[in-house]
């Protein structure tokens, strides 16, 4: 059996650590190392895990060396200590259904596929859950997608990704915590390097309703989306992305651009000198970047009257 190597970033967490246990445990397929690390957690959550360490031997704890602060650190960091073909990533507050490594593994092996996509579920606890994306086409388990089809959607979400993927495609196309979201980067650039995309019945259940999640939280350094939104875009111009993609793509992105420059000068933002300098100067090499990339793909609109020097 290949073995499956999960890897479970922690910062107080011990809400969902009972559950996120308990998922684990149920998991049919049962050849998986799960490799927590936590971030200096301050809650009970390092004490919940330890205990869980001790009864399964394949529970591995870490913790960071240093304090890291987002997601995508702790996900580089336990990345060293993988043992396994294959991998997969789970936030402390998401889970799966109890047959979701079982059936992604098998499909993997069935077709040679290196990406397999479960359905994603959008989480909120006590109410009635629904598939947030309307996937595979025509509900057809049976059907891929090619790895530049795959990118396309996965730009705005049609495709997640919360997937099971061979480890030696993790590797060659790396996992660094270059920016706050690069994670969003790496897993969508794998797609463009994978053989093709396959489609597993089974659920992820992904968190809506935890509101202390990164994800849910508005910090100086969120601005960094931005970057990894800017190289995803130059990603897809690299791999022939359709025109029609990549100007909506860049209408997308300066959406993006005014709400942040809006947010800074209306000093929602209490931060130090340094941190307030370094938000300028992404926005003013965003704003760079999106002129070129409006002249060059003739994607005008009020972006160029509209934006003012940020004082």
């Amino acid at each position: 059996m290949n073995l499956i190597s999960i890897v479970i970033p922690i910062y107080n967490g011990a809400k969902y650590i009972p559950d996120l246990i308990n998922c684990i445990k149920r998991q049919t397929y049962s050849n998986f190392e799960a490799i927590f690390v936590d971030d200096f957690s301050t809650d009970d959550s390092f004490a919940l895990l330890e205990k869980f360490a001790k009864e399964d031997n394949r529970v591995i704890l870490l913790k960071m060396p240093v304090k890291g602060g987002t997601s995508i650190k702790g996900q580089e960091y336990g990345l060293n200590f993988c043992k396994g073909e294959y991998y997969f990533f789970l936030s402390q507050d998401d889970f799966m259904d109890d047959d979701c490594l079982e059936k992604c593994i098998n499909k993997s092996i069935g077709t040679g596929a290196d990406v397999v996509m479960p359905n994603m579920v959008l989480y909120y606890e006590g109410k009635e859950n629904k598939k947030a994306l309307a996937y595979p086409i025509d509900n057809n388990y049976a059907s891929f997608l090619s790895p530049e089809k795959a990118f396309e959607l996965s730009l705005n979400w049609q495709v997640h990704g919360f997937v099971l993927r061979k480890m030696e495609l993790v590797k060659k196309v790396g996992t660094k915590a270059d920016y706050y979201n690069s994670c969003e980067y790496y897993t969508r650039k794998s797609f463009l390097y994978s053989n093709k995309i396959a489609f597993a019945d089974t659920n992820f259940y992904y968190r809506q309703d935890n509101d202390g999640a990164i994800t849910k939280t508005l910090k100086w350094f969120t601005i960094e989306v931005m970057t990894t939104d800017l190289m995803l875009l130059e990603l897809g111009i690299k791999n022939k992305l359709p025109i029609s993609c990549i100007r909506q793509r860049i209408r997308d992105i300066k959406a993006n651009y005014f709400s942040w420059f809006k947010l800074l000068k209306d000093g929602t933002f209490n931060v130090t000198f340094e941190q307030y300098e370094y938000m300028k100067l992404l926005l003013r090499g965003a704003y760079c970047q999106l002129i070129g990339y409006s002249v060059k793909y003739r994607e005008f609109s009020s972006f160029f009257r509209l934006v003012r020097k940020i004082i």
